[in-house]
């Protein structure tokens, strides 16, 4: 990882459709994406994802960005023990 792009970020806005109950304390949140193309993407994500006033029929923002120190601290402990095992 080069640093080049750590602070980017992308935000995507998405249709709350509605809020599916699987049991008692299980739900699943099913949103639509509308693409460049016009086209509409499904996307499903656990309902406890969502700020708590969120409503079915509201548009919502999901900013996605690179966790580069979560990464960077798996790939270290990837190598530590690969290390490990090529001593043994």
């Amino acid at each position: 990882m080069d640093g080049t792009s750590e602070n980017s970020a992308k935000e995507i806005i998405v249709y709350l459709d509605r809020i599916e109950e699987l049991d008692e304390d299980e739900a699943e949140a099913v949103l639509y994406i509308e693409d460049d193309d016009d086209d509409v993407r499904e996307f499903i994500l656990p309902a406890d994802f969502l700020p708590a006033d969120a409503d079915e029929g509201e548009y919502l923002t999901i900013t996605i960005s690179r966790a580069v120190e979560k990464t960077r601290a798996a790939l270290d402990e990837a190598r530590s023990l690969l290390a490990t095992v090529n001593q043994e």
